[in-house]
């Protein structure tokens, strides 16, 4: 099935762990570097551009006095991220933005991706309504509260968060992540341990694999 094109959505909390999980999963799967084989597609990098309305408030904390929250689907531009996954999975390259989480600015037409036979989507709202509907397999990154919230906070001093911004979005981002991601668990074909080992994850790999054989062998 060498003119197949899979697509595989990964998603779990913010800070559970999914970058890892992608990187990991590539590490376990791709022993050699060959090319066409595999792309990311990450929806960090599809935030829209907020860099005027931070310019405009001054902080991050007085934005977020003004009700902003970056923690829902609507701070993503899943359409422009769904369009590129349906261009990918048609055979066709896609110029993806990037994201300063610094600075807010969403750049275009950033990195170039190349249509391959596995696309991996990763993201907060990969499972959700939005998107869901393209993925071969589905896959859920399960963290413990604590982690996510250790991790998160170590991760927001990088990007320009401390203090009274970075307590009242992690708020945010716990409030909304009991509606638009902790429910999206339930449409996962597997569900990942988020503090796992490279072992695990290699392991969890292999069936994952296995999965996609099923499905391959649906279409023969």
């Amino acid at each position: 099935e060498k003119k197949k094109t899979f697509l595989i959505g990964i998603t779990g909390e913010s800070a559970s762990g999914k970058t890892v999980f992608v990187d990991n999963t590539i590490h376990a799967c791709v022993k050699d570097k060959r090319e066409g084989f595999y792309t990311v597609i990450r929806c960090d990098d599809y935030y829209k551009d907020t860099s005027s309305d931070l310019k405009a408030a001054g902080s991050y904390e007085e934005l977020y006095k003004t009700g902003f929250s970056f923690d829902t689907p609507n701070a993503i531009n899943l359409e422009l991220m769904r369009a590129h996954l349906i261009s990918l999975k048609n055979g066709c390259g896609v110029n993806a933005p990037e994201y300063d989480f610094v600075t807010c600015e969403s750049i275009p037409n950033r990195a170039y991706k190349n249509p391959t036979r596995a696309i991996l989507a990763e993201g907060l709202y990969v499972l959700g309504d939005e998107l869901i509907d393209l993925f071969d397999i589905k896959v859920y990154v399960f963290t413990p509260f604590e982690k996510i919230k250790e991790r998160w906070f170590t991760r927001a001093i990088s990007r320009g968060k401390t203090g009274v911004a970075a307590e009242h979005q992690f708020n945010d981002v716990n409030s909304t992540a009991q509606i638009y991601i902790r429910p999206t668990m339930k449409n996962a074909d597997i569900v990942i341990n988020g503090l796992a080992n490279a072992e695990y994850i290699e392991e969890m790999t292999t069936k994952i694999i296995n999965l996609v054989s099923e499905v391959l062998n649906l279409y023969n």
